[in-house]
């Protein structure tokens, strides 16, 4: 049994926290191509390792780009991620909680966003330590599995936080305990023994069979 399995069989109704970006949008695209627009660079995302691509950037592509972070118009044009948001769709019985980073300026545009793009919560919350406030609160009654891109947000699996990490070119090769990396979202509903009306695509960041780059 694995870590995640035996955390399921314990807490079978646990609250999803869901992040938004790199999880449910493509963020990271969306800023590669701005700035490979506004540069005249040739960023690839598959070629990244680093989570936080402002800090390996030239300092002037690093400011230009933690400027996009601030403005809250930039959150209105990240792509979504349909297979994740299919996922949250399939998971309506949960209490579902969109977490983010994103300030408290962003809230209108998050709403927008969401509601746009039909993904399903009861709550949001924005801030840099939202995640880790609803993480801190969960209990044996009230468990949370986490669904999070980001490798610093490993840290916050506990004996009543389970981290899902969506595989990205910055996940690292191995998962601390109470993380569990998957590529495709229909992995994570039928460990959370939800059976969708439609069946979620197979849809991954890692090349499937027969498609890997010659």
């Amino acid at each position: 049994m694995t870590a995640a399995d035996a955390f399921l069989a314990a807490y079978r109704r646990p609250t999803i926290v869901a992040d938004i970006d790199g999880t449910l949008g493509f963020l990271a695209e969306t800023f590669t191509t701005a700035l490979n627009g506004h540069f005249g660079t040739a960023y690839v995302v598959s070629e990244m390792r680093d989570y936080r691509m402002e800090d390996v950037l030239p300092p002037e592509q690093g400011a230009w780009l933690m400027a996009l972070f601030d403005q809250p118009v930039t959150y209105a044009n990240v792509a979504p991620d349909f297979t994740g948001v299919a996922a949250m769709q399939a998971l309506t019985d949960f209490h579902l909680v969109v977490a983010s980073d994103r300030s408290a300026d962003c809230m209108a545009v998050t709403r927008d966003w969401l509601h746009k793009w039909r993904v399903p919560y009861d709550d949001i919350a924005l801030g840099p330590t939202a995640k880790a406030d609803l993480c801190a609160a969960a209990t044996e009654d009230a468990p949370v599995v986490l669904f999070d891109d980001n490798p610093e947000k490993f840290s916050l699996a506990g004996k009543y936080v389970h981290v899902y990490a969506p595989q990205r070119p910055w996940t690292p090769e191995t998962a601390p305990d109470g993380v569990t990396v998957f590529d495709k979202w229909g992995d994570v509903l039928t460990a959370l023994g939800v059976n969708p009306d439609v069946p979620i695509p197979a849809f991954g960041r890692t090349p499937g069979p027969g498609m890997e780059a010659a």
